[in-house]
């Protein structure tokens, strides 16, 4: 049986993950804590969330600091995959 965990992804909007290796959460509440870490981040780097949030499961932000950045979005996915490694 395969545990049900969450990946929390963050990348540029649109396209595929750039993280090979997302951060896995065995709880929705964590998961939402970890997502609400990547915004923060995201703030000190200069950008601002224009939509969502981290209990909604997306979040999007964008910067007017930097010419053709698309922003960056950050996603709370629902997994039951059993490859996934989970910490049990």
């Amino acid at each position: 049986m395969t545990r049900q965990h969450y990946h929390v992804v963050e990348n540029t909007p649109g396209d595929l993950p750039e993280d090979d290796s997302p951060a896995v959460c065995t709880s929705r509440r964590h998961a939402e804590q970890c997502a609400a870490e990547l915004g923060r981040q995201l703030r000190d780097e200069g950008y601002r969330r224009i939509s969502g949030s981290a209990s909604e499961g997306l979040a999007y932000y964008e910067t007017s600091d930097k010419m053709y950045d698309l922003g960056r979005v950050i996603e709370i996915l629902e997994c039951r995959d059993a490859d996934c490694e989970v910490d049990r």
